[in-house]
């Protein structure tokens, strides 16, 4: 979605912003390679509120002890994939008991079966093990599941992602933060909640303010 949305846009990915300087002449960015751009006249920080935090407190305090106050926890993600469906009797579930898991969710292919499945683990198991290795995640986590399914089949595909800052515990409560007199924002899940739903809603909200501004 977001790629469709970036056509005909200039957009430059897989580049860390490590700090933001202003002057007359509007926002520079300083990047990771050494690199500097910009002049920008509106800059929008979509970040998590970890990483957001360091980038805001030497240009916007307030917005910065926002970031400092809202609270994320991490979630270790794998997929699973079979050489052949497999049949359980849900499509996702929240898994509530000792299992390092929390959620689970299948992808249903054309036979009507699952055979291939997206794992979350627990905050707290993901937290104690946020430093292990994404094929040691991804072993423990595929065993977590045929524990709960009870089958007896080896995935032909399994990898694991590490979201450092994945779930939003404690949010900033408004929509997005904005400072009219340096041409800053700041959006995100971590403003709202931890749905994906609210951090589009969080950049829509932020987005059309700046629309507006741009049209009085």
């Amino acid at each position: 979605m977001a790629k469709a949305l970036a056509d005909g846009l200039d957009v430059e990915t897989s580049c860390q912003v490590r700090a933001c300087t202003r002057d007359a002449g509007g926002w520079a960015l300083s990047l990771s390679t050494g690199a500097t751009t910009g002049p920008f006249d509106y800059i929008v920080i979509a970040a998590p509120a970890e990483q957001a935090a360091d980038l805001l407190l030497p240009i916007a305090p307030a917005l910065a002890r926002e970031a400092q106050a809202a609270r994320t926890s991490p979630c270790w993600a794998t997929m699973l994939a079979f050489s052949s469906p497999i049949r359980v009797d849900f499509e996702a579930a929240r898994v509530s008991d000792s299992s390092p898991l929390a959620w689970v969710a299948a992808m249903k292919g054309n036979s009507g079966a699952y055979s291939c499945w997206v794992l979350h683990a627990k905050p707290d198991w993901s937290e104690e093990n946020i430093e292990q290795s994404a094929e040691w995640v991804a072993d423990r986590l595929a065993r977590a599941f045929a524990s709960i399914t009870h089958i007896d089949v080896q995935p032909v595909h399994a990898s694991a992602h590490r979201w450092r800052y994945a779930q939003v515990q404690v949010s900033a409560g408004t929509p997005f933060g904005w400072n009219e007199d340096l041409g800053i924002g700041v959006c995100g899940d971590w403003r709202l909640g931890p749905r994906i739903e609210l951090a589009w809603q969080s950049g829509d909200a932020l987005g059309s303010e700046i629309a507006r501004r741009n049209l009085r």
